[in-house]
């Protein structure tokens, strides 16, 4: 009995081990939307489905930097609280649209990361990343009666392929830790 004690005791006395490689890529696409117009001529998209699915993606965007704002806020606030120092009094907006956004430069808010990386207590991760899909979701909702029935069944193989690799890249991002 006391062999299979001093095991357990020591199987959890090991720190889990550090990742291999290089932190995972994260989709190049900022949404389900962005995947659909990056094949524009492809669905065949006319110019003014094609504005139209930019404006309401546009609408998504800054409905998921005013999630990733005050999550950033909260999450900023709770550190300096832990390290006894005065809450900031900013706010300022952060990057935006296309060319700016949080993750460098491709206009991203697909979670809470800063350069990649993500950072915050896990359960606040999740929470954000479920209003940032909620948000596409919406979105690619809205989208759908502007397509054509073929259309439609092309785009929503791309939307899928890019929130597959959105959810393969958060996973991976939980076993490689921003440093």
């Amino acid at each position: 009995m006391s062999v299979v004690l001093l095991l357990s005791v020591s199987g959890c006395a090991t720190a889990p081990p550090k990742p291999q490689g290089p932190p995972p890529t994260r989709p190049t696409e900022r949404s389900s939307l962005d995947a659909i117009l990056m094949h524009t001529s492809e669905l065949k998209l006319t110019e003014l489905q094609e504005k139209q699915l930019r404006d309401i993606d546009d609408a998504r965007e800054v409905r998921a930097q005013e999630a990733t704002q005050a999550f950033r806020a909260r999450v900023e606030g709770e550190r300096k609280a832990e390290a006894g120092l005065p809450p900031s009094g900013g706010g300022g907006k952060m990057g935006g649209g296309r060319g700016g956004g949080m993750h460098g430069g491709g206009g991203h808010s697909g979670g809470a990361s800063s350069g990649g990386g993500r950072r915050g207590p896990p359960a606040e991760i999740e929470a954000l990343d479920a209003k940032l899909d909620d948000a596409d979701t919406q979105a690619f909702f809205a989208a759908e009666p502007l397509l054509t029935p073929a259309q439609l069944e092309l785009a929503s193989k791309f939307a899928s392929s890019y929130r597959e690799a959105l959810y393969n890249w958060r996973q991976a991002m939980k076993h490689h830790p921003p440093e």
